[in-house]
């Protein structure tokens, strides 16, 4: 543990106060030794508040230790604490409000939980438990440092002690600590590429641990390298792996795979040589790069943000202040405005009932009683330096040859952060030469202006691109990126790669997630003026966007072969549309149509004039119109080119007559609350449509038949209450929604439907479901809350992901296929990629009529995707080495149906309160294994209002004393209704714990009303304990249930049918002797497996049980998982 000690290690002088700053900021917990004296000190009370204000913003720990001092003198400053502040507050020579905000952290460091020293036992005592705590808390290094033995005296040497003389704790291969245990501990690596590092096989070794880890910054440093070479694995890396792979060494595929992925990552170029900067000023650099880093809080807006944090701690503390209510930002486009207040919101907003950000400029602020308003300021040259090299080279510095062009090009940008984006992207991947062409535009200005540097990034698109970029600043800003590709994929070919090199460029960007493109509002009037051509003539225009323009063209009829693009907003209309049968008729080229109208203003500002349709341009391909007000399409309009069709809340009864059968092209229909809709029209010549979605529509009754449509992948009917027949359709369609109509059958032609993922039947009327359904393989989610006439569901897929049955209030009967464990594992397959989160649900929340073989069913079903998640979910934590007890769960199952007792023949550890103790069977294997605890409980949810949250407080104990405590949060319930008593069977990816030789385990649990606030009462709950080997992670060892005080009596056993593990006896035969042996039973996953070695020594009784058509080998044919791995435990009881 680095320890950073004020006396010890602080430079007297005027380096001092920046020194102290530095320490507290790269230091994860702070420990404060509250005395009698400690506020005589202004450099204590200084230290202190800086302490207390990263501990308001960034979290920062800090353990205060009140030695002989009353906590609460320090937290209402009685006793030496008021005298000693009397004293700063009569110190004319200190600066008051500095004094006030001093009282103010040192009475919150009151308020803290501490240790408080006394003269009850010996100091010593008290200083264990101090580094207890402080061990516990911190169980991070800072930074890894990994680095060839060519760098080991000279550059890495001197960085790594530079680190340390600032206080970084830096674990490198020196550190007498496992590997991949060593960088899953940091927060950071450094990695030192030089020319001989591939040849060694531990810096190999080391990379690929630092690359698999999630969430983990790292900082190449390419020392006398190319980054091209090291992601080319050219020159001498080329030959150093060459020389590994000659040695047969396995793990070589994915060293260079992991090597070539660092190639591409930002770092230091650090070429030598007489251009190059001393290696001092680079380890400078990089250790101030390290330092904001590690003080920059993962939930920060973006990495690529250069020069924001200053500013940031200025609003910060600007909202510390009592009298500060609205905070303006001002400052030039571009400047950064946004993105400051974005890193401010992300920082706070969980303190704040309500937080507002307004667009306006700063006379409206002053105006607006904006209580301060702050200047956002220009980054400095050294800045503005490492923003443009991050977009031009990918790296944190340009190389030497590019130092002179770039300081060029950062005089044009004037510190502005998104002219460097902008230039930086335009100039990357470019040549000397090109760049020199560059400035030179540049020069040719006399004054260059920002719009000069946006308008030469878009002269050097593709047409295509260029086009995209039009498209967004007029049509698309701010809409979802999905329905931006699918708009464009219409309009232009290569949409995807358009949209992307646009992003590379920085004149696009994605909000919210990556979920929304948008662009800056300077470039967003860039592509607006340049889609105006210089005219003031809408008519001219090839995109029309401004109301007031499409008005124009319309009363007049100005439309003609240029326009390409229309997007009119009927609540944004001051006057309304006159619109005419032949308004459109003459624009032979308009491609894009998008109508908008908030369902408030309708067509109020629409004027038909006398017509009951418009003529629409065959050249048409994307059509959307909100409250079209039409019965029909035009007869005149042929589809042979419509991709996309949408219409919404409009009044339309067909959308065209059959003979239409040119539809080649089209892909999607949306059809959204059309009240009107009764009949779709043949689509028989529609063989490429995707998805066909008529939602709301309350009056269609007809459909026609669709299994001819080969490409259809989704269909979609919810709501649509006259739809009472199936649909006929293609083998290969992926999602069905049926929710909310009158079917009331789901027939056995369901079996054909193999590429079936989702099925939605909610709230229909359907009374059957055809056990033909087990025979879909590809499903995933089945859904069939609401329906109130359903009995029975046979043969259900073990393998769903979701399976929603609440408000089933006829459901008597429930069963699923009898697959075995392998094929039953498909569904977690899929490799071992960090994902957002799987979720496995089966609900049967309300379903009273339930009979007890069913519940058997849902539990056993349960416990086996359990037993399957368990295995992967705990191979994922052995890969990514992530941390096991994190208080957020990411992914779960989530069980429930009626129900007042744990299922006790399965659930061996039970108690009839809220908590349990049980025994950890020990680790008789040689490997590390996981521990992965089940959870049922059983409460009177009547009471539930709102959503509900389940914590559960655990703790471990190993032999030797050592302990594990955490409260983690397993699951959070959505807000229900409940009508009884009911069961939860729950697991979480946070209660799968690395097994540290314990021996007993303690669980208390808590389900929470979230609103109002409220408890609601455990009245029962179990653990089921599945031990995971480390190694091969399969499940061994399932359950052995040993007595405790908290076991139910009959809890010692559990039948094969419950996928449990029994204790039977296996008849064993030689010429000599017989012999019975008490032996672990499989259970009943296991039974109907058919790929077995031949051999003999199988009883015919065993055969029969195991659906034997030929005699198997030993003991391979009756034990689920890895043969090997299940041998071992057999072959020892044997």
């Amino acid at each position: 543990m680095n320890v950073f000690f004020d006396e010890e290690k602080l430079e007297k002088g005027e380096q001092f106060a920046g020194q102290l700053t530095q320490a507290i900021e790269v230091s994860n917990l702070s420990i404060i030794i509250l005395s009698a004296d400690y506020a005589s000190s202004d450099v204590c009370l200084a230290e202190l508040s800086h302490i207390m204000a990263l501990t308001r913003n960034q979290g920062h720990i800090v353990l205060p230790i009140f030695f002989h001092v009353d906590p609460s003198d320090v937290k209402n400053l009685r006793g030496s604490f008021k005298k000693t502040f009397d004293n700063h507050e009569s110190n004319e020579k200190l600066d008051q409000v500095k004094v006030k905000q001093w009282k103010a952290d040192l009475a919150q460091v009151g308020t803290l939980d501490g240790i408080h020293i006394k003269c009850d036992k010996p100091e010593a005592e008290h200083i264990k438990h101090i580094v207890g705590y402080a061990i516990q808390k911190l169980m991070k290094h800072q930074v890894f440092l990994s680095f060839g033995d060519d760098t080991r005296l000279n550059f890495s040497s001197h960085l790594l002690k530079a680190l340390e003389d600032t206080g970084i704790n830096v674990v490198s291969d020196k550190a007498e600590i496992e590997i991949s245990q060593a960088v899953a501990a940091s927060n950071l690596s450094i990695i030192v590429l030089s020319k001989d590092y591939a040849s060694s096989e531990s810096c190999l070794t080391q990379l690929s641990a630092i690359m698999s880890t999630e969430k983990h910054i790292v900082l190449p440093i390419f020392y006398h390298v190319k980054p091209s070479d090291v992601e080319n694995l050219s020159v001498s890396f080329k030959a150093s792996f060459d020389h590994h792979e000659s040695n047969g060494l396995l793990q070589v595929q994915q060293w260079k795979k992991d090597f070539a992925e660092v190639g591409i990552l930002q770092g230091w170029p650090i070429e030598g040589g007489y251009f190059d900067r001393p290696d001092t000023e680079f380890i400078e650099e990089v250790v101030q790069y390290v330092i904001k880093k590690l003080n920059r809080q993962s939930k920060s807006v973006s990495d690529d943000l250069v020069g924001i944090d200053d500013q940031k701690e200025t609003i910060l503390r600007l909202i510390e202040q009592e009298d500060s209510r609205v905070i303006g930002l001002w400052g030039m486009g571009g400047i950064g405005k946004t993105t400051l207040a974005d890193a401010v919101y992300h920082e706070i907003s969980s303190e704040f009932e309500l937080i507002a950000f307004f667009k306006i400029d700063k006379q409206v602020l002053k105006n607006g009683g904006a209580d301060t308003i702050h200047e956002v300021k220009i980054l400095n040259e050294k800045d503005s330096l490492q923003l443009f090299s991050t977009f031009a080279f990918k790296l944190l510095n340009p190389p030497p040859d590019f130092r002179d062009l770039s300081n060029k090009f950062l005089r044009y940008s004037q510190g502005n952060p998104l002219a460097l984006k902008v230039l930086g992207s335009n100039l990357r991947t470019k040549s000397k030469e090109e760049w020199e062409s560059e400035v030179d535009k540049l020069k040719e200005c006399a004054e260059p202006k920002f719009e000069h540097i946006f308008k030469s990034s878009f002269d050097g698109l593709d047409e295509i691109s260029k086009n995209i970029f039009l498209g967004v600043a007029c049509f698309l800003k701010g809409n979802l990126k999905e329905d931006v590709e699918e708009i464009i994929n219409c309009l232009y070919k290569g949409a995807a790669s358009g949209i992307s090199k646009l992003l590379d460029k920085s004149l696009l960007h994605t909000t919210d997630s990556s979920r929304e493109i948008s662009m800056h509002d300077m470039l967003e009037d860039l592509g607006k003026d340049i889609a105006r051509q210089g005219s003031n003539d809408p008519g001219k225009y090839r995109r029309l966007w401004r109301s007031k323009d499409v008005n124009q063209v319309l009363k007049y009829n100005k439309g003609n072969e240029s326009i390409e693009g229309i997007e009119l907003n009927m609540s944004l209309m001051e006057d309304p549309i006159l619109l005419c049968r032949h308004g459109f008729e003459n624009m032979f080229n308009l491609r894009y149509l998008g109508v908008r109208a908030m369902k408030l203003s309708k067509n109020e500002k629409l004027h038909l004039d006398k017509v009951d349709s418009v003529s629409l341009p065959d050249q048409l391909r994307y059509l959307r119109w909100n409250d079209y007000p039409f019965r029909s399409l035009s007869p005149s309009f042929n589809p042979k080119n419509l991709v996309v069709l949408k219409l919404h809340f409009g009044q339309i009864e067909q959308l065209w007559n059959e003979d239409h059968q040119d539809l080649l092209n089209l892909r999607v229909i949306k059809l959204f609350y059309c009240d009107k809709l009764r009949r779709i029209p043949n689509l028989s010549g529609a063989i490429n449509l995707e998805s066909l979605i008529c939602s709301r529509c309350k009056s269609l009754v007809e459909l026609p038949s669709l299994n001819h449509l080969t490409s259809l992948k989704k269909l979609e009917f919810d709501g649509c209450p006259a739809l009472k027949k199936f649909p006929e359709l293609p083998n290969n369609i992926s999602e069905l929604d049926l929710s909310n109509t009158s079917i009331e059958e789901v027939p056995d032609s369901i079996r054909h439907l193999v590429g079936l993922r989702k099925l939605r039947l909610r709230n229909s009327r359907v009374e059957s479901v055809s056990s033909n359904i087990s025979k879909l393989e590809s499903l995933h989610v089945l859904d069939l809350a609401g329906c109130t006439s359903l009995e029975t569901l046979s043969k259900l897929p073990r393998y769903l992901r979701y399976l929603d049955a609440d408000e089933c209030t006829s459901l008597e009967t429930v069963s699923f296929t009898d697959h075995c464990f392998n094929s039953f594992h498909s569904l977690h397959d899929g490799g071992d990629e960090v994902r957002n989160g799987e979720k496995v649900s089966m609900l049967f929340r309300n379903c009273l009529t339930l009979n007890q073989d069913s519940i058997k069913n849902i539990v056993a079903n349960a416990m086996l995707q359990i037993q399957s998640l368990a295995s992967r979910w705990a191979r994922r934590k052995g890969i990514l080495r992530e941390e096991y007890n994190s208080y957020f769960y990411r992914s779960h199952l989530f069980c429930r149906f009626p129900g007042n007792e744990v299922p006790e023949n399965v659930f061996c550890y039970g108690s009839m309160n809220s908590w349990l103790n049980l025994k950890i069977t020990p680790n008789r294997s040689s490997g590390s294994r996981f521990l992965a605890f089940a959870i049922c409980l059983v409460a009177d949810f009547t009471r539930a209002y709102g959503g509900l949250k389940v914590t559960c407080k655990y703790q471990l104990k190993a032999a030797g004393g050592e302990k594990l405590t955490s409260v983690c949060c397993i699951f959070y319930i959505p807000e229900a209704f409940y009508k009884c008593d009911h069961v939860l069977v729950l697991f979480s990816e946070n209660m799968i714990i690395i097994d540290n030789d314990y021996e007993d385990a303690s669980f208390e649990f808590k389900i929470e009303n979230l609103y109002p606030r409220g408890e609601i009462k455990v009245e029962e709950c179990g653990v089921h304990v599945f031990y995971v080997d480390a190694e091969s992670y399969t499940i061994y060892d399932v359950m052995r249930c040993e007595k405790s005080d908290q076991n139910f009596d009959s809890a010692t056993k559990m039948r094969p049918e419950d996928d449990g593990f029994r204790v039977g006896r296996i008849q064993m035969e030689s010429d000599s002797a017989k012999e019975t042996l008490p032996v672990t039973e499989p259970p009943n996953v296991s039974t109907n497996r058919r790929l077995f070695h031949r051999v003999v020594n199988v009883t015919e009784s065993m055969k029969v049980q195991a659906n034997l058509t030929t005699d198997a080998d030993c003991i391979h044919w009756c034990l689920s998982g890895l043969p090997d791995t299940w041998n071992k435990p057999l072959l020892h009881v044997l």
